[in-house]
């Protein structure tokens, strides 16, 4: 709300007559009725010294012109186009307030950005406001810089250009006041994104902390857990910044505490991070920590107790934000009906999603389901899925991952449905080729027995020339792969 005293930070003594307003509009704020919130003694834009009209506009802006109040003006006999009269008359006064040099003329140049940057009443005119920006940007003080940057950041009324952004949050963030802060928050997501200068980021970092950025406190905390942008691990360090970063319910800082707990080697370590991935699951929603549940209750970790049916819950709970590994375990217990009744049509659903992004666990169980199925309909779909699975080029997975339903790899099912005429003509050359790519132990052996026996019962139809040392070399990467 407004307050009386707001008005000392201006250049001028407050009147009587401001002081009034301000107490009308604060009680204006209490009402209950659109009708009773612009009297008539308001329109009169001119009676208004130069802060209260700054005053009156962005309060206007603020609460009242936004979008979402919008369709609240239909429920009230409120005269819109007196209403939006006044409003303009007051942008033409902050227009002419901008051009003095002063405190006050400072504060209406932001409050003209405010206003062309947004579609209150009118269409946004971004190169408005980046004229008013860079008029703000050759003030003494560094922190109005932060409307350039933003400006080339963003690149609204401007080109967009990075390094020029980039520039400006630099010095605006080595001032004082908001405006720095907001910099400092930009600057740091750019060279976070860039990753390509570790001094740098910590430089910012640092800076961030020093002025409360939590983002700041929350990267830095990260830095110390993984030992990242050249600082040293640190658990210590890096638990009081987290704990600070999770206290403000800041993105993940909550889940990322669980992790560094998770993997502490401090004694009662499990039991610490489930307490934090516990708060972040159901008091933040967040869907990693719904999934470290998950696990927690299928696998028993820590003092906590296998529990199929919590271990579904937390699954099922995390696969409905469209985690991936969610997404396998739900469906793996959808498919085989574990604590559940069985539901294939749900699992399928579920791989399906979690095949759009281009898992290979998933893909593979959807290819293996169709696989095995007995219409040859939905049989020759596996080789799609086979397919599509064998051009992922990060096959990086746990065989004995529970939610797998397969037992080999892509390559060798490939190799099958060319011998057997799965989604595709019969073809052994192919067949054989597929199975050569196959990095398997199975795969290796039946190769190793075709070579050495020039056939193998595995893939009845493939025949080669005997070949002793070729059969050998895959029979003794057979048994090497074993022993892995």
């Amino acid at each position: 709300m407004f307050n009386v005293e707001q008005k000392k930070t201006f250049l001028n003594p407050i009147s009587q007559k401001e002081k009034e307003l301000f107490i009308h509009i604060n009680n204006l704020q209490k009402a209950s009725s659109l009708e009773t919130i612009f009297s008539e003694k308001i329109y009169d834009a001119k009676k208004y010294t130069s802060s209260m009209v700054i005053h009156i506009i962005e309060y206007m802006q603020h609460q009242y012109f936004s979008d979402s109040y919008f369709q609240r003006y239909k429920n009230f006999k409120l005269d819109l186009k007196k209403l939006k009269g006044f409003y303009n008359k007051l942008i033409t006064i902050v227009e002419e307030i901008s051009n003095y040099d002063s405190k006050i003329g400072t504060k209406a140049k932001e409050c003209l950005i405010d206003i062309y940057s947004t579609s209150f009443y009118g269409k946004k005119n971004y190169t408005k406001s980046f004229n008013v920006a860079s008029k703000l940007g050759k003030l003494k003080d560094d922190k109005y810089k932060y409307y350039l940057g933003n400006h080339y950041y963003t690149g609204n009324g401007v080109k967009k250009n990075i390094s020029i952004a980039k520039f400006y949050f630099k010095k605006s963030s080595l001032a004082t006041g908001e405006l720095s802060k907001y910099s400092t928050a930009d600057l740091i997501t750019i060279l976070l994104e860039e990753n390509n200068n570790n001094k740098e980021i910590l430089k910012y970092l640092k800076i961030g902390s020093k002025k409360g950025l939590i983002k700041a406190k929350r990267e830095l905390g990260i830095g110390y857990f993984l030992g990242l942008y050249g600082l040293k691990k640190s658990e210590k360090i890096a638990e009081s910044l987290l704990k600070t970063a999770a206290s403000e319910k800041y993105e993940k800082s909550r889940y990322i505490l669980g992790q560094l707990y998770y993997y502490s080697n401090r004694k009662n370590n499990y039991n610490l991070a489930f307490e934090q991935f516990k708060i972040a699951a159901k008091k933040e929603q967040d869907p990693e920590a719904m999934y470290f549940l998950g696990e927690y209750y299928y696998f028993g970790i820590g003092s906590v107790k296998k529990n199929n049916k919590n271990a579904f819950y937390w699954f099922n709970k995390s696969a409905k934000y469209n985690h991936v590994n969610a997404l396998i375990y739900a469906g793996w217990f959808y498919y085989n009906g574990i604590t559940i009744k069985k539901d294939t049509k749900k699992a399928i659903r579920m791989y399906e999603v979690a095949s759009e992004e281009n898992d290979y666990v998933a893909i593979m169980n959807l290819g293996i389901h169709y696989f095995n199925s007995k219409q040859k309909s939905q049989n020759d779909k596996a080789y799609y899925y086979f397919y599509n699975a064998s051009k992922i080029k990060d096959k990086d997975y746990n065989k004995d991952w529970p939610p797998i339903n397969f037992k080999y790899d892509s390559f060798y099912y490939l190799a099958k449905c060319y011998n057997k005429g799965i989604g595709v003509k019969i073809d052994n050359n192919k067949a054989l080729l597929e199975l050569k790519k196959s990095t398997d132990s199975y795969s290796c052996f039946i190769l190793g027995e075709i070579y050495y026996l020039g056939s193998s019962n595995h893939l009845e139809g493939v025949l080669v020339e005997p070949n002793l040392k070729e059969g050998s070399k895959y029979l003794a990467e057979a048994s090497k792969l074993i022993k892995m």
